[in-house]
């Protein structure tokens, strides 16, 4: 996966998640975080 699609990827899951995000930004950080140290 290019540097492109993982951009796009991460828009396409957290846009639309966007107020949850605002509501625990620390619980969808450490999500993103693993899942980023699983790639």
């Amino acid at each position: 996966m290019n540097d492109v699609q993982r951009v796009l990827l991460t828009l396409a899951i957290f846009l639309p998640m966007k107020a949850d995000f605002e509501k625990q930004p620390s619980g969808w950080l450490q999500i993103a975080d693993e899942a980023l140290k699983k790639r």
